[in-house]
């Protein structure tokens, strides 16, 4: 059995009218699923047999219970500060074609409250991975505990990971969440942006976007993803490219998030090299396909006793 990953961040009830394409002005009947970076991560990691813990806080009330039921029964161990605040809710608004805009029911709730309770004295014994996200940075009572998380994790010898997730324009505090993250892309062993997370940290676009979050990276490796023309990596003065395929897009929502899962799930515990490296770039890429073909951030069924056949023959 693979060490465990120690994941920290959000958890959240995305909703969808349950039919793709019909629009949230109108619609009446709707869906849930898992939602939230992180906890998006875990439940796909967890589906692919990965030892996965994530640290989160909760609401103490039905849909913070559902959550907890529905991450632990993806074989997530959910280490959750109850909260006697509501649980948060997203809506999600997905046009025909894919394009997506976010409804969020966050103000007053249980997001965004990981602190030092929950991180300065999380234990990491056992464990290989740490993964953060730009939540953490954006979180004014997680940065700093977050921060210190990181230090002791690399100091243990542990694999840090961080998906950027630039959001600024949700964020109260944008320069500062953005300093951050810029700070903690130095120190980290495995850095994933995509192309709207470089504009949002102004990079620019293009290659020299590229350029300057390679200049801001202490080394290790770093994945740019780019939506449908697929996706870039750099290890050791070394690049490696996954070309896009054709997709037919229903709804991106958390196709990243797979994405990342994928690629954690292949290199955890393994040395990263052009071989294995390749193998990952590959099995998270088809995550992602699999998930813009259908509401929500769950990949199918198939796509994880695919990807998980995969990971036994490695």
């Amino acid at each position: 059995m693979s060490a465990r990953v120690v994941v920290v961040g959000e958890a959240v009830w995305d909703f969808f009218a349950d039919v793709p394409g019909a629009r949230l002005a109108s619609y009446r009947r709707h869906v849930r699923h898992v939602g939230g970076v992180e906890a998006n991560l875990a439940s796909a990691l967890g589906r692919l047999g990965v030892p996965v813990e994530l640290v989160t806080t909760l609401g103490s009330d039905p849909l913070g219970d559902g959550l907890l039921e529905a991450l632990r029964a993806d074989g997530v161990v959910v280490r959750a500060r109850r909260s006697p605040l509501r649980t948060p809710v997203v809506f999600v608004d997905v046009a025909p074609g894919g394009a997506r805009r976010f409804v969020p029911y966050r103000a007053g709730t249980a997001d965004g409250l990981i602190g030092p309770e929950e991180l300065d004295e999380l234990p990491l014994d056992g464990a290989s991975t740490l993964h953060l996200s730009g939540s953490a940075a954006a979180s004014a009572s997680a940065r700093g505990p977050a921060e210190a998380l990181l230090d002791r994790a690399r100091a243990r010898g542990m694999r840090v990971s961080l998906d950027v997730n630039a959001r600024p324009w949700q964020w109260p505090e944008p320069d500062l969440a953005c300093a951050t993250i810029e700070r903690w892309l130095a120190r980290v062993d495995l850095a994933k942006a995509s192309d709207e997370d470089l504009r949002a940290l102004g990079l620019g676009e293009g290659a020299s976007a590229i350029d300057r979050l390679l200049s801001m990276r202490g080394g290790g490796l770093s994945v740019v993803t780019r939506g449908p023309r697929g996706a870039l990596a750099w290890v050791g003065g070394r690049a490696l490219e996954i070309a896009g395929r054709p997709r037919a897009e229903v709804d991106a929502t958390g196709a990243g998030d797979a994405f990342m899962a994928g690629l954690l799930a292949r290199l955890n515990g393994a040395r990263i090299d052009d071989e294995a490296l390749a193998a990952a770039l590959e099995l998270a890429d088809r995550l992602a396909r699999d998930v813009i073909g259908h509401l929500g951030a769950r990949p199918s069924g198939a796509a994880i006793r695919a990807a998980r056949r995969a990971l036994a023959r490695r």
